[in-house]
C-alpha cells in the first residue's frame, strides 16, 4: 500500500519575512545546509557529471540565497563568473548584502518572489544551463510530477 505523505504548513509558510521566529527559521536553514555539506555535494556533483560553466542558472525555492551563495563561490573558484542567476521563492527575496556577494563573484542575481510552478508556466526565455534545488522538493505532494514536468523545457541540466 502507497501512503500519501500530507505536510503541513512550516514556520517560514506563514510568518512575515521579517518576523524574529523567520528570521530564526532561515538562520537555522542555512546552517542545517551547512551541516550537511549541500554546496560541497551539489559542486562535486557538477562535476563529476562534467557541467560546463553555466551562462544562466535557475534556483527554485532559493529562499534567503545564502545556500546557494556558498556553492557559486565553490563554482567561482573553478572558475564560473559571468553567470546570471535567477533566484525564486514564493516568500523571500535576497538581502542586499546576499546580492552584494553574488556581484563580487561577477555573477548577477535576478531575484523573483513567484511560486515555482507559476514561474516556470511563465517562462518565455531560452533554457537555463541549470536548474537546481535545494530543501524545496519536499513540499510538494501531487504537484512534483507536474513541476519536474514543466522542468524540463527550461533545463539543459537539472
Amino acid at each position: 500500500m502507497t501512503r500519501v505523505r500530507r505536510l503541513r504548513p512550516e514556520k517560514l509558510d506563514i510568518l512575515p519575512h521579517d518576523h524574529p521566529d523567520a528570521l530564526r527559521s532561515r538562520s537555522d536553514i542555512v546552517r542545517l545546509n551547512g551541516l550537511m555539506g549541500q554546496a560541497r555535494v551539489a559542486d562535486a556533483t557538477l562535476e563529476r557529471v562534467g557541467v560546463p560553466a553555466p551562462r544562466r542558472i535557475l534556483d527554485l525555492g532559493a529562499g534567503c540565497g545564502r545556500t546557494t551563495l556558498a556553492l557559486a563561490k565553490r563554482l567561482h573558484r573553478r572558475g564560473w563568473t559571468n553567470v546570471d542567476i535567477t533566484l525564486v521563492d514564493r516568500l523571500v527575496g535576497l538581502e542586499p548584502h546576499t546580492e552584494a556577494a553574488f556581484a563580487a563573484l561577477g555573477w548577477t542575481a535576478h531575484p523573483v518572489v513567484a511560486d515555482a510552478d507559476a514561474f516556470l508556466a511563465d517562462h518565455k526565455g531560452p533554457p537555463f544551463d541549470i536548474v537546481w534545488t535545494n530543501l524545496f522538493l519536499h513540499h510538494l505532494e501531487d504537484d512534483l510530477p507536474a513541476l519536474l514536468g514543466a522542468i524540463g523545457p527550461v533545463a539543459k541540466c537539472f
